[in-house]
């Protein structure tokens, strides 16, 4: 839970899986690549997954975008609790073969045409999509986002450009061998296309054709021209040319870009100018429900540690104020008492348990340390719901949280962590084990398939 995670990207191209570093010194270089069949299919790949890799919550999985599909639907309204059930009825009754649709969706306002306002909803359609998630979970990898380099573009264009969410954008992306065009209208996406560049002139016929047939779709959909043309090349590239064949001015963007190349790499050239958005999380993405709701709260638990720390610092301040209190009293207390025994010779049992109580007080453990320690030795996915601090003899703590896990082999792993970590930071728990945790599913959260479970363990404080 407190454990310090580098920001990963998970980035699915050519039927492989290619982990990039998020950020620091090695960022953009590749950690990790694995063919996306072995991930699927084979469960001795785990056997591969770095201890860098394994258990980052703050990974980013970057697909295809043919692996999304987008649906508009008029409605006026803007609030959050009346779009989505309205979304997740029309999905799932447009979509019944996706059964997990529900859990993998995000959405834009926008204007329909003729219709007036309306939402228009992005969700994951490719059951490979669903396949990687549920792959990616057991290994115990879990991405926190999914999203697209079609999604990542219109945040980027959306940041450079001043008019993105009037009329229709195409931006045209040439890597060594590839060219992928993204087509926008009143700044959402509307779909995109790559074609495959074998040769100079070859590919420019081929190039041209794919982005005529293109236009006249974008026309049919938007029953409007597009007439704003965009390119960014890895290449040098005759613009000239291009402008010639599409009739319009082609403007480069890479003058507008301030974030460098990340890779020299052909195969990774595709994310250049938009990786460090991935980094920020404010582009669109989908989650699964169950940690979107984590990410929501996310901040709320941030706020209740600061206040917890804050509140722990004020009782360490007074421990010690209290503290030399004590130590002030039990001396006088002591004088007092070598003075009546030497002076008549006459022991007072009522002065000998008020001793006893200040040196007990003086002796107790320091219970800041080991509420920080058993807070140290949660692992991810354990979310802190309360805990009950008695400082009476035997003093202890009792704990109660969360834990998300999508079947019992995560739940397994994630209690046998928290039982390790326990008996490192506590010399008085080294026989301390899963048997001493009392564990439950949460009631209150019965209908999700990854609902949380619910857990109970009580420490000594020494």
């Amino acid at each position: 839970m407190f454990g310090l995670k580098n920001h990963l990207v998970i980035f699915v191209h050519n039927n492989e899986l290619i982990w990039l570093a998020g950020r620091g010194e090695e960022q953009g270089r590749c950690l990790l690549r694995l063919p996306l069949e072995e991930v699927l299919n084979d469960e001795s790949v785990a056997e591969r997954i770095t201890k860098v890799i394994k258990g980052n919550y703050r990974s980013l999985c970057i697909v295809p975008d043919h692996w999304f599909g987008n649906e508009s639907y008029p409605f006026q309204s803007r609030k959050v609790n009346l779009i989505e059930p309205f979304l997740k009825h029309k999905l799932t009754s447009a979509y019944p073969e996706i059964t997990e649709l529900r859990h993998f969706f995000s959405y834009r306002y926008t204007s329909i045409i003729g219709e007036g306002d309306g939402v228009t909803a992005y969700f994951l359609q490719d059951h490979q999509g669903y396949e990687l998630f549920k792959a990616l979970n057991r290994l115990n990898v879990t991405p926190r986002q999914i999203t697209t380099l079609a999604f990542l573009w219109m945040e980027k264009l959306s940041q450079i450009i001043s008019d993105f969410n009037r009329d229709g954008t195409l931006l045209i992306h040439i890597n060594k061998e590839e060219c992928s065009l993204y087509f926008y209208f009143n700044g959402n996406y509307l779909f995109s296309r790559n074609v495959t560049l074998p040769a100079a002139t070859d590919g420019m016929e081929g190039l041209m054709f794919e982005i005529n047939q293109s236009l006249y779709m974008f026309s049919q959909k938007t029953k409007s021209e597009l007439n704003r043309f965009y390119i960014l090349s890895d290449v040098s590239y005759d613009f000239n040319s291009l402008k010639q064949a599409l009739g319009h001015d082609v403007i480069d963007i890479d003058p507008l870009l301030t974030f460098s190349d990340i890779s020299e790499d052909d195969e990774l050239s595709c994310l250049n100018g938009v990786f460090d958005l991935s980094l920020r999380g404010t582009f669109l993405n989908v989650s699964h429900r169950q940690i979107r709701r984590e990410l929501e709260w996310e901040p709320v638990q941030w706020t209740g540690i600061f206040i917890g720390v804050l509140l722990l610092l004020l009782l360490v301040g007074e421990n010690l104020i209290l503290g030399r209190m004590f130590r002030a009293e039990a001396d006088i207390t002591e004088g007092l008492y070598q003075k009546m025994q030497s002076s008549d010779g006459i022991t007072l049992s009522d002065d000998e348990s008020a001793v006893d109580r200040v040196l007990q007080t003086i002796e107790q453990p320091q219970a800041y340390d080991a509420i920080y320690r058993l807070l140290v030795s949660l692992p991810d996915g354990v979310r802190l719901k309360k805990m009950d601090l008695a400082l009476e003899t035997p003093s202890e703590v009792t704990l109660t949280a969360f834990v998300s896990a999508m079947d019992t082999n995560r739940l397994k792993d994630i209690l046998t962590q928290l039982t390790s970590q326990i008996r490192h930071h506590f010399k008085s728990a080294q026989g301390f084990s899963v048997n001493d945790i009392d564990v439950r599913k949460d009631s209150s959260n019965n209908i999700d398939p990854m609902a949380p479970y619910l857990i109970s363990l009580k420490i000594g404080l020494t």
